[in-house]
């Protein structure tokens, strides 16, 4: 398995389970799944390729998502 392929079914995995019991993954909820999985993984390359494919909005909903949790877990 490429690592593209598992950090794409990471991605994926970490959606269904925000997303859960929606079937419906919002983009809302892949951007905390990235902050997530940037979390658990900072120096991965997982996390590497996962926000090179992240827009400019992306990367600012993301890291809204990052400040706010930071904020809440102080």
């Amino acid at each position: 398995m490429t690592q593209e392929t598992y950090a794409d079914k990471m991605l994926r995995y970490v959606c269904a389970a925000i997303a859960h019991p929606h079937t419906t993954i919002t983009e809302h909820d892949r951007h905390r799944a990235l902050e997530i999985i940037r979390y658990l993984f900072p120096d991965e390359s997982i996390v590497e390729h996962l926000y090179s494919q992240m827009n400019q909005d992306d990367f600012k909903q993301v890291k809204n998502i990052r400040e706010h949790a930071r904020t809440v877990i102080k």
